[in-house]
């Protein structure tokens, strides 16, 4: 419970700036902690994870593969906040601001500029899920 609730800690301070608890701080956390439900406190964070990386869901045409001379070989969260930056986002703004997030302004500044991008609607995540739970439906009685 120590560990989650300093994972929380981390990901809810800004960049640079971590203010982890340490000696009788920490202890007196771990006392207080005590008390509370791992499962539902790690249900919490895990929302929070969810929410905090929600990028745009995007079509992609499977018969193109990426071309080697556009193809960007850079890690992707150097690649999305270098791009950013580029836009004129603060270096802090670019590396501290939700991926999700990141990734939303890396799709709308590509589509400015000319990309082809297609967005998958609201209407059709919600298709694609039903089918994916259909799917794991039956192959969880098939398994059977």
């Amino acid at each position: 419970m120590t560990d989650l609730r300093l994972a929380v800690a981390i990901c809810g301070d800004s960049f640079p700036r971590y203010v982890i608890p340490s000696g009788w701080r920490l202890v007196l956390w771990a006392f207080r902690t005590r008390k509370h439900k791992l499962a539902i406190e790690a249900a919490k964070f895990s929302a929070y994870i969810r929410d905090f990386h929600a990028p745009p869901m995007l079509w992609t045409k499977e018969e193109e593969a990426p071309k080697t001379d556009k193809f960007c070989s850079l890690p992707q969260p150097l690649d999305v906040s270098a791009w950013l930056i580029r836009h004129n986002f603060s270096e802090e703004r670019a590396w501290s601001m939700p991926i999700g997030l990141a990734h939303w302004y890396y799709v709308a500044l590509a589509k400015h500029r000319g990309a082809e991008v297609d967005l998958v609607s609201p209407a059709e995540q919600i298709a694609i899920d039903k089918i994916k739970a259909k799917r794991a439906g039956g192959l969880v009685g098939q398994a059977g």
